[in-house]
């Protein structure tokens, strides 16, 4: 059995979770949604514009990783999580480059989620900022 699971995002919002339950044959046992603090949804659907995909993933503080979510190493550096070339990634957004594997980002370097690209867009803007301080060139 496979739990596969989804962040739901609503007018750039997190407005809940999507569960599916599969067998080792592929079929669907059971889909459900949650609200944000997980209960179940009354109607059973929660309305989204899309969704972010969890990776199966925790980070060092035993918080789900997923798509789009701001992880942050412990020499500072900050990266987005994506989908690339059949792998979730971490696409740096420091002065750094491209991507690097997941896994090797949480097993070598420690990374911890800090936020999302929907609820902490400044993550992002401020990823020059370690330690709160400006980095000089």
């Amino acid at each position: 059995m496979r739990e596969i699971k989804f962040r739901l995002i609503k007018k750039g919002k997190i407005v809940g979770y999507e569960n599916h339950m599969l067998c080792l044959n592929g079929i669907q046992l059971e889909q459900n949604h949650v609200n944000e603090w997980g209960n179940p949804h009354p109607i059973g659907y929660i309305i989204h514009d899309h969704k972010d995909q969890f990776t199966g993933l925790k980070d060092k503080d035993d918080k789900e990783i997923y798509e789009r979510d701001i992880i942050e190493n412990r020499m500072g550096v900050r990266g987005t999580i994506i989908f690339k070339d059949g792998t979730f990634c971490k696409e740096f957004l420091d002065d750094e480059k491209g991507s690097i594997g997941l896994i090797y980002c949480l097993g070598y370097l420690d990374a911890r989620v800090i936020g999302n690209i929907y609820e902490n867009p400044s993550l992002i803007h401020d990823s020059h900022k370690i330690g709160g301080k400006r980095n000089v060139k």
